[in-house]
């Protein structure tokens, strides 16, 4: 009897599995990083982030012209909600004004990083007595 639980070929292909599914989440990752280098963990929409070199370099499409691989990378943008790529998420922004989908970033611990074009320097100002922090850009 061969194979793990006296099924043969059971679980032979694993390591090409794994290898594939990493093929796909380094593509990810490559993209959060070009994200958030550009964009920081501001909103946004697809179609901003269609135009990061990355995209093209990583991400492959099946449509034919240069509006549908937008339109199906909005598609793919949309199932990595929710999932992280090294210490940030792709999370849901809800709808801008006009009604179109934006995407951020979330950090793991919630802090913005260096680097990070939305990062902002804390500052006490101090009104009657009282403590108030306020962010300035940098």
């Amino acid at each position: 009897m061969g194979g793990v639980l006296g099924v043969a070929g059971f679980l032979e292909n694993a390591q090409d599995f794994y290898e594939a599914a990493d093929s796909e989440g380094a593509k990810w990752r490559a993209l959060v990083t070009s994200w958030l280098e550009c964009f920081g963990t501001e909103p946004v929409k697809a179609a901003e982030l269609f135009t990061l070199p990355v995209v093209g370099a990583e991400l492959t499409f099946n449509a034919k012209t240069h509006d549908g691989a937008k339109k199906e990378f909005g598609h793919q943008l949309l199932k990595q909600r929710d999932r992280w790529y090294g210490d940030a998420m792709i999370s849901s922004a809800g709808r801008n004004r006009t009604g179109v989908q934006t995407y951020k970033l979330i950090h793991r611990d919630g802090k913005p990083r260096a680097g990070d074009p939305t990062a902002r320097e804390q500052e006490t100002v101090y009104v009657a007595g009282a403590d108030l922090r306020w962010a300035r850009a940098q």
